[in-house]
């Protein structure tokens, strides 16, 4: 059961990170292509995403957690088995 649940989290994380830094750019392409309408909007024209890069929020700091942890019960996990 611990195997699996670390799979889980990993993938989890991992997924939560991609579609951020892919948000990401994408924001920073409708500044370079509308900047305009980005100034006139005050930025409403942008979605939230995160950068997974320092400084951290706590969002960030609970993913890259979760995502650690994930990676570690998939390790001790295939150690017990190996035993």
């Amino acid at each position: 059961m611990q195997k699996p649940f670390g799979w889980i989290m990993t993938i989890l994380a991992g997924l939560i990170v991609l579609y951020n830094v892919v948000q990401h750019h994408e924001n920073e392409r409708q500044l370079n292509e509308q900047p305009f309408l980005t100034l006139l909007s005050g930025g409403e024209n942008l979605k939230p995403a995160y950068t997974f890069l320092p400084p951290y929020t706590g969002f960030e700091i609970v993913v890259l957690a979760v995502f650690f942890i994930g990676i570690v019960l998939v390790i001790t996990a295939s150690e017990k088995t190996t035993k």
